[in-house]
């Protein structure tokens, strides 16, 4: 019978015999697979029609949540808006702070996690929002809430198309 400090060493052993595991970088994992947060300043209303969403499916998954709501989304946009301009490498379409097109409502922070390619993806749109059809950026802002909002009409609209 071997002793504790034997089992020990016989597993540090065939520890050691193993290959480890490849850690995974930024070169050899697909956009799709690596998740990021990426957070939301948005309007009350919005963060409730969210909300409702979630609460009608997780009458069939318990575990659906608000990250689940925006994946979905998004998943439903990239099919309907599928010739969105290139946008250049390394523009972002949204500025840092609090900015918004909206008046002095209440506001909330809310994030969720997504893969880096539908990261990707809302940045595209919202470009492709800000600029003209000469490709010269517009007066106006296009802001992450504007994003949630066609992303909460177009979710709205393909569950009714799937419903009859």
């Amino acid at each position: 019978m071997k002793s504790a400090t034997e089992k020990m060493n016989d597993m540090w052993v065939k520890a050691k015999e193993k290959p480890l595991p490849q850690k995974e970088t930024a070169y050899n994992t697909d956009l799709e697979k690596r998740s990021v947060t990426f957070s939301f300043l948005l309007q009350y209303d919005v963060v409730q029609q969210l909300r409702e969403i979630e609460l009608l499916k997780r009458q069939t998954d318990f575990h659906y949540n608000v990250s689940d709501v925006i994946r979905e989304g998004i998943e439903v946009m990239k099919k309907k808006y599928t010739d969105l301009p290139i946008r250049p490498n390394g523009v972002l379409p949204t500025r840092r702070g609090k900015h918004s097109n909206s008046d002095k409502k209440e506001k909330f922070h809310t994030s969720c996690r997504i893969s880096e390619e539908q990261r990707e993806f809302i940045y595209d749109f919202m470009f492709s929002k800000n600029i003209d059809e000469n490709g010269q950026i517009k007066a106006g802002n296009f802001t992450k809430d504007d994003f949630v909002e066609v992303l909460l009409k177009d979710t709205v609209e393909a569950d009714e198309k799937k419903k009859g």
